[in-house]
């Protein structure tokens, strides 16, 4: 579509030539009339002259070339109409026999007629008169016209151009009134024309794509912001749409920093006035946090169902363990000192004491274990567990605290937050082979950040961080992570009820854990609960 700006100049160049028209035309046309009346004036006179001439040469007409002076007293007449020529008679030569001595300026319109003798052309005569009269005359009423050509030329530009600019102005109205339409809409809208780009887009488009207006509009939709495997299947909804039909689509876009978000949309066919496809309108939403929360709901009840079970075995165990715990006390009791029976019962007492450390845990998972919440400040809290940490790694292994100044008060169970300290620095030693480093930092959300990380606790939370630089795991792994027993460690290495115990305390804090990782690229668990009591 062309610019105000080339429109304008198409609309000054015409009115130019049409001005240029009517100033010019009328002397034009004025000039060449008066042109081929003096040119017929012209032939009929030196037709005329040429008899009278020839009747001089008829009186000798062996020697007409020396009557010069005949011919030069009648050439030198003037004519009736008074306009100055130029008369010449030339012989069969080319020769100049007579000529007028009238002076005339350039330009000249010249006729020409033969001289006869019996028939025979022996010379001929020419006659010249100056066009600069008739030039004069045309760019005087050149000038005349020349206000009227400006009148029209103002006219001609000035009214087609303001009546562009009131409906230019009116469909920019128009358009901008849509755009704010589009723009108030707390759904994505996008329209494409036929070949499946973007002819506009709004806010919340802008939004979830992370981009300027100017880096989508043009752009072909599929091929600039659908991922790429889910592009064939992007074109079959988008072709079914412009056949007519309503297509539901849901698919991950990509935002200009990299991140893929989900779009659930609608593309829904535009026609034009004749009823022909022109387009496609596409209206949708982010979902990505919406999936996002669904997988997390199937995990926790997932976990939850597992953690009934697991609580329920625990309980049950939890009696089996203490008549065992109790006939091995009595039995290790009975045996006397250097019975090598009494090695016996105290390995069956050992034993007990790991199972029921062991449901300990299944029960801390499942929490039915009791919480013993006080005000805590976390901050000094990580600060102080800081050397049993470091104890639990080895020497190649560097620890970290990121720790605020300030404190992080909030209900907790110290004992237990400890303990999850405690696992997830060991589970984050066990990722690292060699040598590598440990980070433990703790830091504050407001209520704003808690919101937007999808926290269901209203307010202000605590987020507790244990990054490590080890192997990573897969998106696979990390769908079972808080399983009880789940382990990715070699068989004898560990139960895997670390992180199972680590969920089963931010559950009974009524927070958050989540494990963010990738091969190669290390792991970061973090534990989010709310702030209470904060002073």
């Amino acid at each position: 579509m062309p610019t105000d700006r080339a429109v304008a100049w198409w609309v000054t160049l015409a009115a130019a030539v049409l001005t240029a028209g009517t100033a010019l035309l009328p002397p034009i046309l004025w000039v060449v009339l008066s042109h081929e009346r003096m040119a017929g004036s012209l032939e009929a006179e030196v037709e005329i002259n040429s008899r009278s001439i020839a009747r001089i040469i008829g009186s000798n007409p062996d020697l007409w070339e020396f009557e010069q002076d005949r011919i030069s007293e009648f050439l030198a007449r003037r004519p009736r109409h008074g306009t100055p020529e130029r008369r010449r008679v030339v012989n069969g030569r080319g020769e100049l026999v007579a000529e007028s001595a009238d002076p005339i300026s350039p330009p000249l319109i010249t006729r020409s007629f033969p001289l006869l003798d019996a028939g025979r052309p022996v010379g001929r005569i020419e006659i010249s008169r100056s066009l600069r009269p008739l030039l004069l005359r045309a760019g005087l009423l050149a000038a005349l016209l020349l206000p009227a050509g400006l009148v029209a030329f103002l006219l001609l530009r000035n009214l087609p151009l303001r009546a562009l600019r009131r409906s230019s102005e009116a469909l920019r109205r128009e358009r901008d009134t849509a755009q704010r339409y589009l723009d108030v809409a707390g759904v994505l809208l996008v329209v494409l024309d036929e070949r499946g780009r973007v002819t506009r887009v709004n806010r919340k488009g802008l939004e979830l794509l992370g981009r300027p207006e100017a880096e989508v509009v043009g752009r072909e939709w599929l091929a600039s912001f659908v991922a790429s495997e889910e592009r064939a299947r992007g074109s079959s909804l988008m072709a079914a749409a412009l056949d007519g039909a309503v297509a539901a689509c849901e698919y991950p876009v990509a935002s200009s920093d990299g991140e893929r978000r989900i779009l659930s949309c609608v593309a829904s066919p535009i026609t034009d006035e004749h009823g022909g496809r022109s387009g496609l309108l596409l209206s949708g939403t982010d979902v990505t946090r919406q999936k996002q929360l669904e997988a997390q709901l199937r995990q926790a009840d997932k976990l939850r169902a597992i953690a009934l079970l697991a609580g329920g075995v625990a309980h049950d165990f939890n009696g089996v363990l203490s008549q065992i715990k109790g006939h091995a006390a009595v039995l290790r009791a009975d045996l006397e000192l250097g019975n090598p029976h009494r090695l016996d019962a105290d390995e069956i007492l050992a034993g007990a004491d790991r199972a029921a450390a062991l449901t300990s845990s299944l029960l801390t998972f499942s929490r039915r274990q009791a919480m013993n919440a006080e005000r805590v400040d976390l901050a000094a809290l990580v600060r102080g567990v800081q050397r049993r940490l470091r104890r639990l790694l080895r020497e190649e292994i560097a620890l970290d605290l990121v720790v605020p100044a300030g404190p992080l008060h909030a209900l907790a169970d110290p004992g237990q937050i400890e303990q999850l300290l405690v696992n997830l620095v060991t589970n984050a030693q066990e990722a690292i082979e060699g040598a590598g480093r440990v980070v433990v930092s703790a830091s504050a959300l407001d209520a704003d950040e808690a919101r937007r990380e999808g926290l269901a606790a209203p307010g202000p939370h605590a987020r507790i961080s244990v990054t490590d630089d080890g192997a990573g795991l897969d998106a696979e792994t990390l769908a079972h992570v808080f399983e009880p027993f789940f382990t990715t460690k070699e068989p004898g290495k560990g139960p895997g009820l670390g992180l199972a115990m680590a969920f089963g305390i931010a559950e009974l804090h009524h927070g958050s854990i989540r494990i963010a990782s990738e091969p190669g690229f290390g792991a970061t668990v973090t534990f989010l609960l709310p702030l209470r009591g904060a002073s």
